[in-house]
C-alpha cells in the first residue's frame, strides 16, 4: 500500500480519466489505482458504508476526488459511460462496482431499453445485497427519477416472482431511501403483496421497508399497515405485524397505536351506521 498523497493522487486520476472512452483500459487502470492504494484494515469512508468483501478500504478522500470528474465526464459522455458501466460492474470488489453505479446513474438517459438491458445484466454481477441496493439507489437514479413508470414496472416484475422477490423489495427500499412523496401511493400499492403474504424468508427485509417508510412517512404508513391487518387477516400475518411494531421506536409506536384504535372506531360507527 502507498501512502496517500492529494496532489500525486490527482496526477494519477486525471491519467485515468483519459481513459474514460476505453471501458477495458479504465477497469485495468482502476484496478492498478485502487491496489496502490488498498487500505485492509481503514474503517471505510462515509460514501461506502457497510461494504462486503471483497473490498479495497480506500481512504474516503480517494471516492470523493474522483466523484465529481466521472459524474461530469458521464454527463458529457453517456454512450461511453454505459459501456464503463457495464464493464466495471463485473469486477468482484466493491468500490469498482461503486464507481460503475455512480456512472451508469449520472449519465444522461439516451435510451431506456439500453438502460434497462444494461441494469438486468449488471444484476447478475450483484451476489450481495448491498451490491443490489447500490446498483438501485446509484444506478438506477437516472430511471427512477426521470422515468418512474419503467422502473415501477420492473419492480412489479421482480416483485411477481418468488426468485426474485428480494430484488424488488431492495429496489423498492431505494424509492423510499431517495424520499420522494410523490411515489408513496406506487410504493404502497406495489408493497401491499408482498406485506400481505409475510413471507418468512422476506420478513427481515420486510421490516426494513416497513421503518425505513415510517422514519419518513408515518401516517400514512400508519394507515397502510391497517388496511393491511383488516384486509388479509390471519393470525399468523397479526404475529407479524406486532413484531413490526415492536421493532419501531417508542413515538411511531405510539402514533401507529392511537391511529389503529381511531380507525377501530370508525370502521365499528360505519358498520353501526349499515345496521
Amino acid at each position: 500500500m502507498s501512502s496517500f498523497q492529494l496532489k500525486q493522487f490527482q496526477q494519477q486520476l486525471n491519467q485515468l480519466l483519459l481513459a474514460f472512452s476505453l471501458p477495458g483500459e479504465f477497469h485495468a487502470q482502476l484496478t492498478a489505482l485502487f491496489e496502490r492504494y488498498e487500505q485492509p484494515g481503514y474503517r471505510y469512508s462515509r460514501e461506502v458504508k457497510g461494504l462486503p468483501e471483497p473490498a479495497y478500504h480506500l481512504p474516503g478522500v480517494m471516492l470523493e476526488e474522483i466523484q465529481i470528474p466521472l459524474s461530469a465526464l458521464a454527463q458529457e459522455r453517456p454512450r461511453p459511460a454505459l459501456l464503463l458501466a457495464q464493464e466495471c460492474w463485473q469486477d468482484a470488489y466493491f468500490e469498482t462496482k461503486w464507481v460503475a453505479a455512480l456512472v451508469l446513474g449520472q449519465a444522461p438517459m439516451f435510451d431506456v431499453s439500453l438502460l434497462i438491458e444494461a441494469i438486468n445484466g449488471m444484476l447478475a454481477h450483484a451476489p450481495a445485497a448491498e451490491h443490489q441496493l447500490l446498483l438501485f439507489e446509484q444506478g438506477a437514479r437516472r430511471l427512477r427519477e426521470e422515468r418512474f413508470d419503467v422502473w415501477a414496472d420492473m419492480i412489479a416484475g421482480w416483485l411477481g416472482q418468488a426468485e426474485t422477490c428480494a430484488r424488488g423489495l431492495y429496489a423498492l427500499l431505494s424509492v423510499v431511501e431517495a424520499g420522494d412523496d410523490a411515489h408513496l401511493p406506487a410504493v404502497f400499492r406495489l408493497l401491499e403483496k408482498p406485506l400481505a403474504d409475510a413471507d418468512m424468508n422476506l420478513r427481515p427485509l420486510l421490516q426494513r421497508l416497513v421503518a425505513a417508510l415510517s422514519q419518513g412517512s408515518l401516517p400514512e404508513t400508519a394507515h397502510f399497515l391497517y388496511e393491511i391487518a383488516i384486509n388479509f387477516y390471519a393470525e399468523e400475518r397479526l404475529r407479524f405485524f406486532r413484531s413490526l411494531y415492536r421493532n419501531m421506536p417508542r413515538e411511531q409506536r405510539a402514533f401507529i397505536a392511537q391511529g389503529f384504535r381511531r380507525e377501530v372506531t370508525l370502521l365499528a360507527d360505519e358498520q353501526a351506521a349499515d345496521e
